[in-house]
């Protein structure tokens, strides 16, 4: 979560910065500055906001300098089964 430390690993093979807006198991948040880190280098940044309470409730990745979001959803928590799952990515408007 150093944001320093991903700026030293950004090379010219780095495409994209992939976080998770609250880390599974941990639930732990990353710091954000890592967002502005990745767009002065020209990265874009993919936040998977699967566990950010109810799609963006509680965590707005956009909000904080996400250039893309995903959600995942099964339905594990529901039947127990996870015969279902289905998703979403959002585009920040970035691009075309």
């Amino acid at each position: 979560d150093d944001p320093e430390e991903f700026a030293r690993l950004i090379d010219n093979k780095t495409k994209a910065i992939y976080l998770e807006s609250m880390g599974n198991p941990k639930l732990n948040i990353p710091d954000f500055a890592i967002c502005k880190i990745a767009h002065v280098a020209g990265i874009p940044v993919i936040i998977d906001n699967t566990f950010g309470a109810g799609n963006g409730y509680l965590i707005k990745p956009i909000e904080h300098g996400a250039d893309i979001v995903v959600h995942g959803r099964r339905n594990e928590m529901i039947g127990g089964h996870g015969t279902t799952i289905g998703g979403i990515v959002i585009n920040g408007g970035k691009f075309p």
